[in-house]
């Protein structure tokens, strides 16, 4: 009976040992599935911000290339005003010099013609007969024109 006994005990470990190891494979198993869980949580969250963040990105660049190509137009527009002043610049002062010229002209023609003149007017005077203190006159009326130099 011993050995039935022994044999008893032996069974008993067995199952004993057999009931902690699956225990311990569960309590395993558990804790890789949580582990997995909130690591596939934690990834699907981080790959979900990574294409947020790609695309994000994607439309930056589409931004900045539309802000560069807004910029490259600005700074042509920019060039053309630049230029469009010059011109205006260079047609004010050839303006300027053409009208400096032509008042010179006037004050130099001002000046020649100081000492001449123009006068055109109605004249009238006593033509008298038999001398100059005789009654014996006629008025005559005529249209003068006189030029001096």
């Amino acid at each position: 009976m011993r050995r039935a006994k022994y044999h008893k005990k032996e069974e008993s470990i067995f199952e004993l040992l057999s009931d902690i190891s699956l225990s311990t494979l569960g309590l395993l198993l558990i804790f890789f599935v949580v582990y997995s869980l909130v690591f596939n949580t934690k990834k699907s969250v981080i790959q979900s911000q990574f294409s947020k963040s790609k695309a994000e990105v994607i439309q930056l660049r589409e931004e900045q290339a539309k802000l560069f190509d807004k910029n490259l137009n600005l700074t042509q527009e920019l060039e053309r005003v630049k230029q469009e002043n010059e011109n205006l610049k260079t047609n004010i002062s050839e303006a300027n010099k053409r009208a400096n010229d032509a008042e010179q002209k006037a004050q130099l023609i001002l000046q020649q013609n100081q000492y001449t003149g123009y006068y055109k007017g109605n004249y009238t005077g006593k033509f008298y007969y038999d001398g100059c203190d005789g009654n014996n006159f006629s008025e005559v009326e005529q249209e003068h024109t006189i030029i001096y130099i």
